[in-house]
């Protein structure tokens, strides 16, 4: 019967390069206090912030600085998109405030690279557009300083990315010197990787990090 079914795991991996291990792997080079602390936020679930997508044999995760497919069946790492870029120095109260989900819309996988902090987002932020069953990179997308949108220098992903219709959506944030941030909703071309249009949408004060409140997601009706 059903109730005398044992639940097994058929394979398990290490994701060596998520923020949870890059946070807490190395022991030896924090302070026994500094472990602590981040011991305690790990318990918490701050760095949880991979959200895997699957595409027929395929689970696909976004660790921030790369993207990794594997085998449904084995675990067998398939293929992996890295970008070599720079994080910043993370400190031990720094809280990400967004998950890194995988958007999928036919072969095309959709993500924002990095991970978002309540006022930056790390490494280079770019939105990356994949063949979901290869990890070849069809474009890639730098919304800081894109020529096709207004006022654009400062900007950054401050949500996870839609698609819908070969359309996909991101909310990029701005943040001011006096620390005041503003939001746009940006649809770009999945196809080419185009800017098709850019809207104002919000305003807000005080913007910090470490913020509690969950990340807005665009979301298409009709």
């Amino acid at each position: 019967s059903i109730e005398d079914l044992v639940v097994q795991s058929i394979w398990s991996m290490d994701l060596e390069a998520s923020l949870f291990n890059r946070r807490i792997g190395e022991p030896n080079q924090i302070s026994s206090v500094t472990q602590g602390s981040l011991d305690g936020q790990a318990d918490a679930g701050w760095f949880n912030t991979i959200v895997p997508s699957v595409h027929e044999d395929l689970v696909i995760v976004n660790l921030g600085q790369s993207i990794v497919a594997l085998d449904t069946l084995t675990g067998q790492v398939k293929w992996v998109h890295t970008r070599r870029m720079m994080e910043f120095n993370l400190y031990p109260n720094d809280r990400p405030t967004g998950i890194n989900a995988v958007e999928l819309d036919g072969r095309a996988l959709v993500t924002a690279m990095g991970h978002l902090y309540g006022d930056e987002r790390s490494g280079d932020g770019s939105i990356v557009c994949l063949d979901a069953e290869t990890g070849w990179l069809a474009w890639d997308l730098h919304l800081d300083g894109h020529p096709d949108i207004p006022q654009s220098e400062g900007l950054f992903a401050s949500s996870p990315v839609l698609a819908h219709d070969g359309i996909a959506y991101v909310l990029a944030r701005k943040m001011s010197r006096q620390q005041l941030a503003s939001e746009v909703l940006v649809a770009i071309d999945l196809a080419g990787g185009h800017v098709l249009w850019a809207t104002g949408i919000a305003h807000a004060g005080n913007m910090r990090r470490n913020l509690t409140l969950p990340t807005s997601i665009p979301l298409p009706m009709g």
